[in-house]
């Protein structure tokens, strides 16, 4: 019967490294996102400033019109990379959860053939 708390005790010791891995690829990924879009935020926000100095040297209101309306296209722009990024993380958790769940079948059919040999003296 200690090969059956042994078995048992690796199984739970598989899953639990299983499930830290699982966590660590998912932050990771979280972490790569924000960082995309903290990226895409700033090159907005330089791209905005210049914009509107340039705009401004030449005596245009930047707040205005048609510079008022490229401003809003900046915006768009980097709000659609934004949620492209928030879309490729989104498929990425999903993609690394039934990964998980098929790596948790995996070790459950292990563990259940370890525990029928046990039973039958295999």
């Amino acid at each position: 019967m200690g090969s059956l708390t042994n078995s048992s005790e690796l199984s739970d010791l598989v899953l639990d490294r299983l499930t830290g891995e699982t966590k660590a690829v998912n932050k990771s990924a979280r972490r790569k996102a924000a960082l995309e879009k903290q990226t895409n935020q700033n090159l907005l926000d330089e791209t905005l400033g210049s914009y509107s100095a340039q705009m401004a040297s030449m005596g245009i209101n930047p707040n205005e019109g048609s510079s008022a309306a490229v401003q809003k296209g900046y915006r768009e722009e980097t709000a659609l990379k934004n949620a492209a990024v928030d879309q490729e993380l989104q498929d990425t958790l999903k993609a690394n959860k039934r990964a998980q769940k098929k790596k948790w079948l995996q070790v459950g059919a292990s563990y259940g053939k370890s525990l029928l040999d046990s039973v039958t003296g295999s």
